[in-house]
């Protein structure tokens, strides 16, 4: 097993590695037979660009306010970031909720959905 901060190097350019440094204390040792390698393109996935967060409403049951929060990299859903939220509601508004890095502002609740804000 390598050590997390080899290095293999190729001396001459021909596509094969003649020395390699375990660490970047000792010099790199040659290696008994030269290791073949390609170099090929890859794009590295952004970590902020693929992460979103999912907030949904699913309702209200009684004095009880629901949403549905899931948490999602590259497109696919993190199965320990999902999760159902619940809120106690009075039915005086505007009220408060917050959770994770999301705080917003119940406006109302009616038949036709809910009106809310979000804070900074």
């Amino acid at each position: 097993m390598l050590a997390e901060r080899s290095v293999a190097l190729d001396d001459d350019g021909d596509g094969t590695f003649d020395r390699i440094a375990l660490d970047d204390t000792v010099a790199a040792l040659r290696l008994k037979a030269p290791v073949r390698y390609q170099i090929k393109d890859a794009v590295a996935p952004s970590s902020s660009g693929n992460f979103k967060q999912v907030v949904s409403y699913l309702g209200v049951s009684g004095d009880t306010l629901r949403f549905s929060y899931r948490e999602f990299l590259n497109d696919m859903a993190r199965p320990a970031f999902t999760e159902e939220l619940t809120f106690p509601i009075t039915k005086t508004y505007p009220q408060g909720v917050a959770f994770k890095d999301v705080k917003m502002t119940i406006l109302g609740i009616d038949g036709m959905g809910l009106r809310y804000r979000l804070e900074q």
